[in-house]
């Protein structure tokens, strides 16, 4: 992506929490190989309250030098693999912003502009409520919620799709003279199909293009690889058990049981870990890598019975309801945090957990360590299989069972409406 955004001509970038996915090594590479800044102004090192990361980037534009601050997600740490941010400190960005606004101006910044992988729109008003209008005129905003162009305490912020399905555009006049504000707008441009943009049809790049075709050519023999096939398409949920949820965790509980021979009771996943739905058809390598894409690999931890409780309590927070295997429960949304699953059984069985009985769970090690506030597997003994990414039971139970029939079995009742 690096090499497109060079060719693209990119001028600065916020850094967010997907960019430590792969560890900070990895980001130092693209940062280095990166033509252009990638900003964050809101992360420190915890030891020595320095930013190990730029904060900001100045450039001129029609005569007019802007300024520009970037943002990291400040949550980033409760939804990254923590040894991937160990030692970093995230704070909300809010002093941030306005100490380094009075620097940019001392600098010579007539308008400065925030790029903020900041958040939900209701994030981006706290944000706006807390900075100073008068020195920042504009946010480009990312990371969650639907896309969204629209004034947030006198300052333009906007969201554009994501994917690549559009792009957010902010026009102002600006008197050179004055540095005054004659005029402004802010509008979302969708990227589907056929484009015209300013009257004409928008056409690929031959130079970006070129460049996708060779990505997509050395990986066009793993990825078209056909493993399987889906009678219905397989798709995910946020907020409720899903076909692929139920699928990734049933084939887990399968995998590590049948083909290796280790005994697991139930597997978990975050919602958050899904980020693909498969098609009705054949299913593809590259499809299962696009629904599970990131390195993570496998724990089995030890559990109690009251423990594996407090699991499906952890997972039943505000980033999405628990993927589960092998249990029943019936979860109130209407209840506080920690407080919303009731009747916890054994789906198999229909028998209630015991609280004092010993069972295995399996889960990924993103949330095994404590990600997206599942911090109950964080207190029990783990045992890693380093060499399972956590696509492996997938794949393996697709090429087993063909076709495929995406089927919730668990029992889960809900009460009230989730937070989402």
């Amino acid at each position: 992506m690096i090499d497109l955004y060079n060719e693209m001509g990119y001028d600065a970038m916020a850094i967010g929490n997907h960019e430590f996915d792969w560890g900070k090594d990895v980001l130092e590479n693209r940062i280095s190989e990166a033509g252009f800044p990638m900003l964050a102004a809101n992360i420190y090192d915890a030891a020595t309250g320095r930013r190990p990361y730029r904060a900001t980037a100045m450039f001129e534009m029609k005569g007019i030098d802007i300024g520009v601050i970037g943002l990291c997600y400040p949550g980033s740490p409760e939804i990254t693999v923590p040894e991937f941010v160990e030692g970093l400190k995230f704070t909300d960005g809010v002093s941030e912003v306005n100490n380094l606004a009075d620097e940019l101006e001392a600098k010579g910044a007539d308008f400065i502009i925030v790029l903020a992988h900041y958040g939900t729109q209701r994030d981006v008003d706290y944000l706006t409520s807390r900075i100073d209008s008068r020195q920042v005129e504009l946010i480009f905003d990312g990371h969650a919620g639907p896309k969204r162009a629209r004034v947030s305490n006198d300052i333009l912020c906007s969201k554009a799709d994501h994917k690549g399905r559009g792009f957010a555009r902010a026009d102002f006049t600006i008197n050179v003279a004055t540095g005054g504000i004659i005029d402004r707008s802010i509008e979302l441009v969708p990227v589907e199909h056929e484009v015209v943009y300013e009257g004409e049809n928008m056409t690929p790049d031959p130079e970006i293009e070129s460049k996708v075709v060779k990505y997509e050519e050395e990986v066009e023999e793993i990825s078209s690889e056909v493993i399987g096939e889906a009678t219905e398409p397989i798709t995910r949920d946020y907020w409720h058990l899903s076909e692929l949820g139920d699928m990734v965790t049933d084939s887990t509980v399968w995998y590590f049981n049948e083909k290796i021979g280790v005994p697991v009771d139930f597997a978990v996943q975050n919602p958050g870990g899904l980020r693909a739905d498969i098609d009705e058809g054949d299913i593809t390598y590259g499809e299962a890598y696009s629904a599970l894409p990131f390195p993570n690999y496998y724990v089995v931890a030890e559990m109690t019975g009251a423990e594996v409780e407090q699991l499906i309590e952890d997972g039943m927070n505000d980033y999405g309801h628990i993927q589960v295997s092998g249990l029943d429960f019936t979860v109130n949304w209407s209840k506080p945090y920690g407080d919303r699953v009731s009747d916890l059984r054994i789906h198999a069985t229909g028998e209630p957990i015991d609280p004092e009985v010993t069972y295995y769970v399996a889960a990924n090690n993103f949330i095994a360590a404590g990600g997206d506030r599942y911090t109950e597997l964080t207190e029990v003994p783990q045992v890693p299989y380093y060499g399972i990414a956590y696509r492996d039971p997938l794949v393996a139970w697709v090429r087993a069972n063909i076709p495929v029939t995406p089927i919730i079995e668990e029992n889960i009742t809900i009460i009230g409406t989730h937070p989402g």
